[in-house]
């Protein structure tokens, strides 16, 4: 589960009055205005000697976000639309002669909507659009969520294998995981030392690195309802990254090597 869902009251706005509204639908495709200022970052992205990861549309397949199918047309055409919006900021940008930026198709690990047309494999842009996967993996992300308690190797068994099929040879980053520390129903500490004993035993090869989301957030009015996926603020789980980075340091690199397109 996202931490942005509607159900989990986290969005600062109510989520379906707002992506039924025409200007969300409507924003799908960048005004005028926004593509004068893509290409005017474009080009200053190009002229540095380093290289530069954009996501756009970040996981698309859930309905806690405006670009949507659910919100864009439906099963009929609402992938469809993201995945032009996609590639018309892809070209935009790629027009304009920078090179050396390596777009990250993220998605998260449940469609949701659970719909055969909100499949993320449908909002796929195509490999000349995506050098790099990135995917969202959550556990519970409240103290009280009763959803996203599976392991994070079950969300694995789940949205690898269809990773994989549908961009052999790409990278994947997990680009979001995490859980909160005081949810009653998993133990964080033993949720991510799991989670990393997974990921470094190379048990998913095509996964290359991953992002703990290590945040906190106000839920509602009552404080003890709020989120802390921060990794300082449990001394266990900070023992549980301390160590597994220690056991695993030589796979952990400073930069990113990046291979010919």
């Amino acid at each position: 589960m996202d931490p942005r869902s509607q159900e989990n009251s986290v969005c600062p706005f109510d989520v379906a009055f707002q992506c039924r509204s025409k200007a969300f639908r409507e924003s799908l495709f960048p005004s005028e205005n926004y593509c004068r200022r893509f290409r005017c970052r474009s080009s200053r992205l190009g002229t540095r000697r380093k290289e530069f990861w954009i996501a756009w549309g970040t996981e698309p397949n859930g309905n806690w976000f405006s670009w949507n199918g659910k919100w864009n047309g439906g099963a009929k055409e609402g992938p469809a639309r993201c995945i032009a919006a996609y590639r018309h900021i892809v070209d935009l940008m790629r027009n304009e002669g920078a090179d050396n930026l390596l777009w990250v198709w993220h998605v998260n690990w449940l469609d949701e909507p659970d719909r055969k047309w909100n499949a993320f494999e449908n909002y796929f842009p195509g490999e000349n659009y995506c050098d790099w996967i990135g995917l969202s993996a959550y556990g519970p992300t409240t103290p009280t969520t009763r959803d996203g308690t599976e392991s994070f190797a079950f969300k694995m068994r789940e949205a690898y294998p269809r990773l994989t099929k549908i961009a052999p040879g790409k990278p994947i980053i997990i680009a979001e995981f995490g859980c909160d520390l005081h949810n009653r129903h998993v133990d964080a500490v033993r949720w991510a030392k799991a989670a990393l004993e997974d990921l470094f035993s190379n048990r998913w090869p095509a996964i290359i690195g991953f992002c703990w989301w290590n945040e906190g957030w106000q839920n509602d009015d009552r404080k003890k309802h709020d989120t802390d996926m921060i990794v300082l603020h449990n001394v266990d789980l900070t023992g549980v990254f301390r160590d597994e980075f220690a056991r695993h340091d030589d796979k952990i690199q400073e930069s990113a090597i990046i291979s010919p397109r």
